[in-house]
């Protein structure tokens, strides 16, 4: 029975093992296993970040992964790794070379009247368009609210490749809020006289250090008097 954040480190340093091995198979095993990673605490942005890896380690992901890492961000809006990503990924989405050059005919074996076809697929790159538009948009506005939209990293991915290969275990405070929540969950579990006990504990703590207990304002008090 691990813990569910240790459990959730061990998820993302196993889709960061499986993406250094590389190929398809990995990477589509990666996404499942960042799914159930985001699946224990879709509030650590870390999980999205994760999960943004594997849908561009797979290809033909972009979106997905950029919907990942504007998660990511707006939990976390400090994760420069999840910004660098997001400004690359976008960049390559909008580069000429993204997208093949259309046919400069029509395969033979097309259907002439096949026109409906022909247009459900200009209205699916047109969609696909607008969404990869009002991505970039919106992290426009994220990069001038923060200041930092005219200082976007270089396209470099030696910098971002190898940081942070092996996950880092949550913050200070994200450690000290899940304890609280489990301190929370267990007192909330007990029966009322536990809780009872408890809180008459806590009573007698709170006069001990108001009364000087914790200062010592009674060793001094009687060392006075000899």
């Amino acid at each position: 029975n691990c813990p569910r954040d240790e459990k959730q480190i061990i998820l993302s340093n196993i889709v960061a093992c499986r993406l250094k091995i590389g190929g398809p198979a990995m990477a589509s095993a990666a996404i499942e296993d960042a799914k159930q990673c985001v699946a224990l605490n879709n509030r650590w942005s870390k999980s999205h970040v994760r999960l943004a890896e594997a849908y561009i380690a797979l290809g033909g992901r972009s979106n997905d992964a950029c919907m990942s890492l504007q998660r990511a961000l707006s939990i976390d809006s400090g994760n420069t790794h999840a910004r660098q990503m997001l400004v690359r990924e976008l960049r390559r989405d909008h580069s000429p070379q993204s997208s093949p050059p259309p046919p400069s005919a029509p395969p033979e074996y097309m259907d002439p009247n096949s026109d409906n076809h022909r247009d459900n697929a200009s209205n699916t790159r047109r969609t696909s368009s607008s969404t990869q538009q009002s991505q970039f948009h919106y992290f426009q506005q994220e990069q001038s609210r923060s200041g930092a939209y005219n200082h976007a990293p270089p396209n470099n991915h030696n910098d971002d490749d190898d940081d942070d290969i092996l996950d880092d275990s949550p913050s200070f405070l994200e450690k000290l809020h899940f304890r609280w929540r489990q301190l929370v969950n267990w007192y909330h579990g007990q029966s009322n006289e536990t809780k009872d006990v408890v809180k008459f504990s806590l009573v007698l703590l709170v006069l001990y250090v108001m009364f000087g207990g914790r200062f010592g304002f009674g060793g001094s008090g009687s060392s006075s008097r000899r």
